[in-house]
This record gives C-alpha cells, sequence and structure tokens, in this order.
C-alpha cells in the first residue's frame, strides 16, 4: 500500500489474482523512483523492507516502528499516548514473552525510554 501511494502505481500489476500472485513470485522488485521519496534513502529503504520477498528480511512492525523514516513520528505519537506508553513500559518479558521477541521488545522500550524524554 505504501509503495502504491508513493509511485501512484502497484508494485506487481496483474488482471487477476494469479497474475498478481506470478508477478510478487517471479518479477523484479520495482524500483521506488527518486521523485516518489523525494531523494529520502530512509523512506525508500522503508519501503524496500516491507515489500521483500524473503520473509526474514522484511522488518517486524517493531522494527518498522524504529526505523529512521518513522522513528520520531512513533515517539511523537506513543509520547502524546499515554496509554500506550504505559503499556510499552510495564511489558515484562518474563511474565509475558510473547507476542513479542527479546530484539521486539528492546526497540519497543527504546521507544518508551525515547517517548518519556530520554535520549537513546
Amino acid at each position: 500500500i505504501a509503495f502504491e501511494a508513493l509511485c501512484l502505481k502497484v508494485p506487481f500489476p496483474g488482471t487477476n489474482p494469479v497474475k498478481v500472485a506470478d508477478q510478487i513470485l517471479n518479477a523484479e522488485i520495482p524500483e521506488i523512483p527518486d521523485w516518489a521519496v523525494r531523494n529520502d534513502n530512509d523512506l525508500r529503504d522503508l519501503i524496500m523492507v516491507t515489500i521483500d520477498r524473503e520473509r526474514e528480511n522484511r522488518a517486524t512492525a517493531a522494527q518498522l516502528c524504529l526505523h529512521p523514516a518513522l522513528r520520531s513520528s512513533v515517539v511523537e505519537l506513543v509520547a502524546n499516548m499515554p496509554e500506550v506508553r504505559s503499556l510499552i513500559g510495564g511489558l515484562e518479558v518474563v511474565k509475558n514473552p510473547e507476542p513479542v521477541g527479546m530484539e521486539e521488545f528492546a526497540m519497543l522500550q527504546g521507544v518508551w525510554v525515547a517517548s518519556n524524554g530520554v535520549k537513546v
């Protein structure tokens, strides 16, 4: 969706779901034009890590929250939402190892710390 919104075209076109699936599996991943991201390499990278074919290369939700293209907006959002801030700040990995792994937990804690005015 982000690719389409920025580039004004779908990344993998097709006239039916089978053709779209074939494009996703076999076509080259399309380039993002400079005009679409205003030469912002962070924004370009954000889009590319969301459409990578290899699952292990795609970013998790927590990683996306801390991506340079989104981090300041996410920190501001969390700072203005006390209920989210208290939820993230109160997570305890020992009591609740799911739904995030240790790496994601550390990233979310980083957002919480930043949203509480602490430099990270």
